[in-house]
């Protein structure tokens, strides 16, 4: 076998970047296994039945499912979460559906940028920063979700004075937390 020359290559996106796509996608699945917990929880739909559904259809059964007493306490907060996740899948189609390449243009400018084949469009890739925030916002979002799944349960078999009881506690260890991050400085 001869020597093989390299007159160009295809150069991706680096690994740090790849990691950082890969926990977006894995942690927007995770917020779509928690709206269906969720759903289970407040209309004891089965995760192995809305599955099937759409995202539209999820999102629809959801905000029904906490139109009325005692759920109604959770609404405001479910509708804020739910318009949080879908900003988030937006921004994880952008990344699962984008081909991400480093380019240096005849202009001598170089950069890394995202191709989404379906579109057309190209744009600049997100940086590691940005993509580091977007895993912040999944993780608060996971956090949050946790937090109305216990609510949930908590309205539905303990009833609204428990619910009230837990706020006022989870407020209270908030403020502790504050005030150890103030103490040590942070």
């Amino acid at each position: 076998m001869g020597k093989r020359t390299v007159i160009g290559r295809f150069v991706g996106a680096p690994d740090e970047t790849l990691r950082a796509i890969g926990m977006v996608i894995v942690m927007a699945a995770q917020l779509d296994y928690q709206r269906m917990r969720i759903l289970d929880i407040t209309a004891g739909i089965p995760v192995a039945d809305s599955a099937n559904f759409t995202r539209a259809q999820l999102t629809k059964r959801l905000k029904e499912s906490v139109s009325s007493p005692p759920l109604d306490r959770l609404q405001a907060r479910l509708n804020t979460w739910i318009q949080e996740v879908i900003d988030l899948w937006d921004i994880r189609d952008t990344l699962a559906h984008s081909d991400a390449y480093f380019e240096t243009r005849g202009d001598g400018q170089q950069g890394h940028f995202m191709l989404r084949p379906k579109t057309g469009k190209v744009r600049p890739a997100f940086t590691p920063q940005k993509l580091e925030e977007i895993i912040d916002r999944l993780s608060d979002a996971g956090r949050d979700a946790t937090r109305l799944e216990i609510e949930a349960g908590i309205l539905l078999h303990q009833g609204v004075d428990a619910h009230e009881a837990h706020l006022k506690a989870h407020e209270e260890y908030e403020a502790r937390v504050a005030k150890m991050m103030e103490e040590v400085g942070g």
